[in-house]
């Protein structure tokens, strides 16, 4: 749906519809803060990059980088940005073993993707940039979801895609939505 892709790309990668697979503004922007803080402080990564991070993974090393910035720039050029959005939006990790979009609404939401409010569209969102941190099933993980998926709704709004009364609307929902229980394995199960 439209609302997933504008909030994905909200704080992702909102230069993703003019770049070629590798953003010179971020890559220029990361080299400046590594450099001042003289450790590694932002990757610069773009959608693309991430993409070809996922589907061959290993070490997060400056030649690797490179690695993936050429296969991004490859992939862009070859299937389009929209193929690579709905790669990203499948592959994506969601925290708790959860990857893609489609299966982090129902488990985390018991509702297809296609349902999603912009509140439960910016929560879930604001879960890929850091799975582990953003846990929903654990307090202070879903404090910080909530606090990024509310900067996502922020920025949609800035950009003139949520009214004032979709934003007021969106910002409460987020404060009270429910993540069903965790749930385990039965005690009798065989594995």
């Amino acid at each position: 749906p439209e609302r997933v892709v504008a909030a994905t790309l909200a704080l992702e990668d909102h230069r993703f519809r003019s770049h070629p697979g590798v953003d010179p503004v971020a890559v220029a922007r990361a080299l400046v803060q590594d450099v001042r803080n003289q450790s590694t402080i932002s990757g610069a990564s773009t959608l693309a990059m991430q993409v070809a991070r996922m589907q061959d993974p290993g070490p997060r090393t400056l030649p690797r980088k490179a690695v993936e910035a050429t296969t991004a720039v490859l992939l862009t050029a070859r299937y389009g940005r929209d193929a690579i959005l709905a790669q990203y939006l499948r592959l994506a990790p969601y925290g708790n073993n959860i990857h893609g979009i489609a299966y982090a609404a129902r488990r985390y939401l018991d509702k297809p993707v296609a349902d999603l409010s912009w509140a439960e569209t910016a929560f879930l969102c604001a879960l890929p940039q850091a799975p582990s941190r953003t846990n929903p099933f654990e307090p202070k993980g879903r404090a910080r979801a909530v606090a990024r998926a509310r900067r996502i709704l922020d920025v949609l709004h800035a950009q003139g895609l949520l009214t004032d009364a979709e934003l007021a609307l969106a910002q409460d929902e987020i404060g009270r939505l429910r993540v069903p229980d965790k749930g385990g394995r039965p005690h009798d199960a065989l594995h």
